[in-house]
């Protein structure tokens, strides 16, 4: 039901009450009883934001409920209350355990490394964290093939086979490694996903990459080019500009404004002109 239905006839009390979209967002999302309940107060007066239309709504809604339904879904939210903790604490403990196993394994040097690989007692650590995993994560997920190199996703599959291979040894020596084309290729790919997954941040090299940032721009014969309308003053302009866009023209009525492009810029084509009266064909 869109804003003009379900609010037909308010439109006097919205705008004096000056309601902001949030509110107009969720008084059109809300059903009949409670926008009823927020315009008459609105009418006389009242401030509403949109947690006082969830609290009218949840006790119009629970006033329609018996006393044993009522009880019945007051429950339902405490058993997914109580879930949602013991989920959050498992994970908690989960990321704990795995981070204090991470930075054992981090500390160590090429040797100790190649000894771990046959302790028992790693092994053990393993398959217990690897247990754990499997739990929170699940056994279903994409393969390492087909995941995105630097996505969430590909973290998660490139933990489980971290974990893995450190519960079958075959970690320690570079001839584990032998043939793997994407991931992993070394001791410390399989370190750094399960430190990355325990929430600690680790150097950003090959597979872990940070966001792409421009460091400078490209050569002219790259760059994209620009037409703008209605330009302004040039706030977009010069955002355009640093953002590496040639101007091949800017248009604007305003001459004051055309005025303040052309003393910021001397060297961008500006046009002053009315944009019905402008023929664009030789700009194509």
């Amino acid at each position: 039901m869109g804003i003009a239905q379900s609010l037909k006839g308010q439109e006097a009390a919205l705008r004096k009450a000056r309601v902001t979209f949030p509110v107009l967002k969720a008084l059109v999302a809300a059903d009949a009883d409670t926008r009823q309940e927020i315009v008459e107060r609105m009418e006389i007066g009242a401030r509403i934001d949109t947690k006082e239309i969830a609290a009218i709504r949840k006790r119009l809604t629970e006033a329609k409920l018996t006393p044993e339904a009522l009880m019945a879904q007051k429950n339902v939210r405490l058993v997914a209350a109580a879930a949602r903790k013991r989920s959050a604490d498992t994970a908690e403990a989960f990321r704990d355990r795995l981070a204090s196993f991470a930075l054992e394994l981090k500390k160590m040097n090429a040797a100790e490394l190649a000894q771990a690989s046959l302790s028992e007692t790693v092994r053990q650590d393993a398959l217990g964290l690897r247990a754990q995993f499997m739990d929170i994560f699940g056994a279903k997920r994409t393969s390492l093939d087909k995941a995105n190199l630097n996505s969430a996703a590909f973290r998660v599959v490139a933990a489980a086979e971290a974990l893995k291979r450190i519960c079958e040894g075959r970690f320690g020596n570079p001839v584990h490694y032998a043939g793997v084309k994407k991931w992993p290729v070394s001791d410390t790919q399989i370190i750094d996903v399960l430190l990355l997954l325990s929430g600690h941040s680790v150097p950003l090299r090959g597979w872990v990459r940070g966001r792409n940032t421009i460091t400078e721009l490209p050569p002219h014969r790259y760059r994209l080019k620009a037409i703008e309308l209605c330009a302004g003053a040039g706030g977009m302009s010069i955002g355009l500009e640093c953002a590496g866009f040639e101007h091949v023209a800017l248009f604007e009525y305003d001459a004051d404004a055309a005025a303040t492009l052309r003393q910021n810029r001397p060297d961008w084509n500006v046009v002053e002109a009315d944009i019905p009266n402008i023929d664009f064909k030789p700009k194509r």
